[in-house]
């Protein structure tokens, strides 16, 4: 048979595992989303840097048609006009034509504009003969100055154009002969370039952050330097339109000759934790709970069943010694006085005995018939109690006066014995209980206070009131039970029979019934003996006021 834990034993083991289970999920749950975010934080780097090669990559191109300038102009014999170095660009660089704004200008060594144009005009915006010190400044000046001594790309920061478009020039100068005959300034529109980046990455998902070295940022717009913006036209992707955290943004840092810009990338949208995984392991979580909720109950299920189990066992093991002790008492209580009554009607029978002898004999014959008749009427009570077919009908009734009814059925055995019985008359007393009952258990008492009382012994009955409850003593001064023998008088698979002072036999059943009879009133039944002094049997039913 299967043998569990206590109830607690199981809670306990229950708890810790929904506790770790518990602690576990959180744990696979923090690791996965830690896992999503490392990912995410990895996307973003990634756009990042491919948005800096495509910036680059941009700026380099934008270089090239530069490099592809600055050799016709230095392989020419003379300084090329307006109108060829216009048409030289529109046959070698065809790429140009994709930028919407393209201004190239000729500035001699005193920073006057000597000639501008575009692609397709000359001259757009009526810079011929006017100084560039208005547009960069002295400081710009400074810078220009180194310009016009070399022929390598000298580039400037993004800035705000007259024309209204961000403008990011680059400067090489003109030198013939160790001679600076000025330098050339090229001015193209930032916005195609900052529009590669844009195609290449998922414009819906991330925002970008352009700036300068000094901090100041720029859109395909406008910068935002404190200068004058020439357009009311503003990005739309401009970061700043956006809510977002400054610290989400990273940065890479991307080179144009002589300049830093820097190329900022952040998600548009805050990152929102999976709750497919959440849901996923909260249903597994929930999945784990009933399996636990199951397993736990399936073993209450069989502690139950084991319980019944063993109960059923105690009762068959209590029914087998009551069945064991019922057929012994059949066996050798019944047959012993039956045989004995055969004898004693065999010698009358052989009319062998005179006068005197026949009546000894036919006082025996009484007696014995008396007992047996009594051993039987205990066995068929107690088979009718085991098989539950005895009818219990509990009602008021005066228990001094069925204890007076009682004693008047012992007066012969009492006069037999010469015994004294005292009892203390009271007042009516009415209790709650099946009277047949009640006559049966004073009748088993009274019977054996009578066996186990010596000649000219006393008997003494008392009644006393308590908390509801009303209680009957019956004591004697016979020979009494031995202590070891106490625990095992009302049960029948251990109760011990023994003569009375007369001889008298009896089987220990009448006690047995006692002890059912008063349970089954709401009652309880106790003794209290000490060897050759005496016994006192005691049982106490509730009080009915009705």
């Amino acid at each position: 048979m299967l043998k569990f834990r206590s109830n607690i034993f199981w809670l306990i083991v229950a708890a810790a595992v929904l506790i770790l289970g518990g602690v576990l999920l959180f744990f696979v749950h923090e690791k996965y989303q830690e896992k999503a975010l490392k990912e995410r934080q990895q996307r973003l780097e990634s756009f990042n840097d491919v948005a800096r090669f495509e910036l680059e990559e941009a700026l380099s191109n934008y270089s090239l048609l530069l490099a592809g300038i600055r050799s016709y102009i230095h392989n020419s014999d003379e300084m090329p006009t307006a109108e060829q170095l216009q048409s030289f660009i529109k046959q070698q660089n065809k790429e140009l034509a994709n930028m919407e704004t393209f201004v190239i200008s000729y500035v001699d060594t005193s920073h006057v504009f000597k000639y501008s144009f575009t692609l397709n005009e000359i001259n757009p915006t009526n810079l011929v003969g006017t100084s560039i010190r208005k547009i960069v400044g002295n400081a710009g000046i400074r810078n220009l100055n180194k310009v016009k001594q070399s022929r390598d790309f000298f580039a400037f920061n993004p800035f705000n154009t007259v024309e209204g478009f961000v403008g990011i020039p680059l400067d090489f100068g003109i030198v013939k002969n160790e001679k600076s005959l000025g330098y050339i300034t090229a001015v193209t529109d930032f916005k195609p370039i900052i529009d590669r980046v844009y195609d290449a990455n998922l414009q819906e998902e991330f925002v970008f952050n352009f700036r300068t070295a000094r901090g100041h940022d720029f859109d395909r717009k406008r910068v935002y330097d404190g200068s004058t913006v020439h357009n009311t036209i503003k990005d739309p992707e401009y970061y700043k339109n956006y809510e977002i955290d400054p610290e989400s943004f990273i940065y890479s840092d991307a080179s144009f000759y002589n300049i830093g810009l820097e190329i900022g990338l952040a998600y548009k949208n805050p990152y929102k934790p999976d709750t497919y995984i959440t849901y996923l392991l909260s249903a597994w979580y929930g999945v784990m709970v009933l399996l636990l909720i199951l397993v736990v109950s399936q073993i209450q299920y069989y502690r139950k069943v084991n319980r019944a189990i063993d109960r059923q066992r105690q009762e068959l093991a209590t029914t087998v010694a009551d069945k064991n002790k019922f057929f012994s008492i059949i066996a050798h209580d019944l047959r012993s006085p039956l045989a004995y009554i055969i004898a004693l009607m065999n010698i009358l029978k052989t009319g062998s005995a005179n006068e005197g002898e026949q009546t000894n004999l036919l006082l025996k014959l009484k007696d014995h018939t008396k007992n047996t008749l009594n051993l039987l009427d205990n066995l068929l009570t107690w088979a009718r109690v085991q098989t539950s077919s005895m009818n219990f009908n509990p009602e008021p009734f005066n228990i001094i006066k069925l204890i007076k009814e009682t004693c008047v059925l012992f007066d012969p055995a009492i006069q037999e014995k010469e015994l004294q019985l005292q009892f203390e008359d009271t007042a009516e007393v009415l209790v709650m209980a099946d009277q047949n009952m009640i006559a049966t258990v004073l009748r088993n008492i009274l019977s054996n206070a009578i066996k186990f009382t010596p000649q000219k012994g006393l008997i003494t009955i008392s009644i006393q009131k308590l908390n509801n409850k009303v209680t009957v003593s019956i004591h004697d001064n016979g020979i009494g039970v031995e202590q070891e023998h106490l625990a095992a008088i009302f049960n029948i698979a251990t109760s011990k029979t023994r003569l009375g002072t007369n001889a008298e036999k009896g089987t220990g059943l009448g006690l047995v019934l006692c002890k059912e009879f008063v349970e089954k009133n709401n009652g309880t039944i106790w003794v209290e003996s000490k060897e050759n002094i005496g016994s006192t049997f005691s049982f106490s039913l509730p009080i009915t006021e009705k």
